[in-house]
C-alpha cells in the first residue's frame, strides 16, 4: 500500500471520528414550533436516553426548550445546543439525568426545569440571568458556581441536593430568594459583591456542616422568613463588625472574622 493510500485512509478515519462524535439526534425525532427567530422544541418523540438536540431542525435554528418538552422520558443525558437561550418550566424533570452540557446562549431556566433528576454537577455558561424556582432541587450536586451575569436565583432552586461548596460570584443578582440552598451540607459558601436582595432563609438547614462564608461588599441582607440559627450567628458576627466584607470562619460555636 502507497504512503498516500495510508493518508487518505487515516484521514477518512479521523474524518469518521469526528463526525461520530458530532453527531445529533434525528430531526423528526423532535416536535417543534416555530418563533420568531427560529424553531422551539415542544416534544421528544425519539427512544433514546441520551439525546443530543441538533442545532437546526427544519433549516431554522432551535433557540427554545419548551415546557415540559423532555419531561419524564428516562433520559440519562442531554446536549443543548449553543442556539438555545431559554429553557421553560418542567423542561427536563422527573428523568435520570447524570449529564446536562447547556450551550453558551442560554440565558433562562425556568421553573422545575431540572427537578427531580440525578445531576452531580452543572457548569453554567456565563450567558445565564435567571434561574428559576426549584430549577435543580431534588438532585445530587456536589457544588454549584453561579456567574456573575444572574440576576436571580429561585425560590428552592437548588433545595435538596448535596451541596458542600456554592459559590455565587455577585456583582449583577437581584435576588437570591428563600429556600434557594435548603437541606444541604453546605461547608463552604462565598458569596459575591453587591447582591441587591438575599433572602435570610436561602439556606435553612443547609449550614449545619459551615466552617467558612466568604462574603463581599454591599451585600444586602432581608429577612423574611426564619432563617437556619447558624445563619442567624454568622448574622450577628457580620453586623457586629459593621457589615464588612472578608472571610467569617466557624470554629467551636465562634465565628472569627478575618478582613479581606
Amino acid at each position: 500500500m502507497s504512503r498516500k493510500m495510508v493518508w487518505v485512509i487515516a484521514l477518512m478515519v479521523v474524518l469518521a471520528a469526528y463526525a461520530h462524535g458530532h453527531q445529533f439526534d434525528r430531526e423528526q425525532d423532535f416536535r417543534v414550533i416555530e418563533s420568531s427567530n427560529g424553531v422551539v422544541v415542544v416534544d421528544y418523540l425519539g427512544r433514546n436516553a441520551d439525546v443530543r438536540i441538533p442545532p437546526r431542525i427544519r433549516g431554522l435554528p432551535v433557540v427554545g426548550i419548551g415546557e415540559g418538552a423532555f419531561e419524564g422520558r428516562g433520559l440519562s443525558s442531554v446536549l443543548i445546543p449553543n442556539g438555545v437561550t431559554f429553557i421553560e418550566k418542567w423542561a427536563f424533570s422527573g428523568n435520570q439525568l447524570v449529564s446536562v452540557i447547556m450551550g453558551y446562549r442560554v440565558a433562562y431556566i425556568g421553573y422545575a426545569a431540572f427537578y427531580n433528576n440525578r445531576l452531580t454537577s452543572i457548569a453554567f455558561p456565563n450567558s445565564i440571568e435567571t434561574i428559576g424556582d426549584h430549577a435543580f432541587n431534588s438532585n445530587r450536586l456536589g457544588s454549584v458556581s453561579i456567574p456573575g451575569g444572574v440576576t436571580y436565583v429561585g425560590l428552592g432552586a437548588f433545595a435538596n441536593n448535596l451541596l458542600t461548596s456554592v459559590a455565587v460570584a455577585g456583582n449583577m443578582v437581584i435576588s437570591i430568594n428563600g429556600l434557594a440552598f435548603h437541606n444541604n451540607r453546605i461547608v463552604y459558601l462565598t458569596i459575591g459583591d453587591g447582591i441587591g436582595s438575599l433572602n435570610e432563609s436561602a439556606f435553612s438547614g443547609a449550614l449545619r456542616y459551615v466552617s467558612l462564608i466568604s462574603i463581599g461588599r454591599n451585600v444586602n441582607l432581608h429577612s423574611s422568613e426564619p432563617s437556619d440559627v447558624v445563619w442567624t450567628g454568622f448574622r450577628n458576627a457580620y453586623h457586629a463588625n459593621g457589615h464588612r466584607p472578608g472571610v467569617y470562619t466557624l470554629r467551636d460555636g465562634n465565628w472569627y472574622f478575618q478582613p479581606r
